[in-house]
């Protein structure tokens, strides 16, 4: 039995949680992300910083997380794990805000689109989505809340990825 294991356990819960209550696919793809997650993590933290300081995101540190993504995913593109579409499409969030950003003539941020392509190079379809449609609500909640307490008039500009910041933050303790 895989819990009854004398040396160290590759999966740490294998010998601290029952087997009845342990979900073995839960804990390899949990393995298999922690590193995307983290890596995201530092690379989400900064461009929110960067973001809320100077109102411009590191075209070298987009194209460096974007680089750590493909390496990270390289093998499971090469072996077969990881569908070529399914990668993809993890990319749609950041090619949807880069084509507003194109449409707005510079009056949406390019930054956000460029970290919303690493988001889904790094974390796949589902949290790339999740993560954009979180981070959109919370600037709609902000922006209206600082219309109605009359703190801005018309056009102001929000620094987006930290609000993607915060919403990543809810998202992590949501899935906790």
């Amino acid at each position: 039995k895989f819990s009854s294991v004398t040396r160290d356990a590759w999966l740490v819960a294998g010998r601290t949680l029952a087997p009845e209550r342990r979900s073995i696919i839960f804990e390899v793809i949990t393995r298999l992300l922690f590193h995307s997650v983290i890596l995201f993590s530092v690379y989400l933290g900064i461009c929110a910083l960067q973001d809320l300081r100077v109102r411009r995101i590191s075209i070298p540190l987009s194209a460096l997380a974007g680089a750590a993504a493909a390496v990270l995913d390289l093998p499971a593109l090469a072996d077969g794990s990881l569908d070529m579409i399914l990668f993809a499409a993890g990319m749609l969030p950041g090619i949807l805000l880069l084509l507003i950003c194109a449409a707005a003539k510079g009056a949406a941020g390019s930054g956000d689109g460029l970290c919303f392509l690493a988001a889904g190079a790094m974390l796949g379809p589902g949290p790339a989505w999740i993560l954009l449609m979180a981070s959109l609500s919370l600037t709609c909640v902000c922006g209206i809340l600082l219309l109605a307490l009359g703190k801005v008039k018309g056009k102001t500009r929000m620094p987006f990825l930290t609000f993607a910041g915060l919403a990543w933050i809810l998202v992590l303790a949501a899935c906790r």
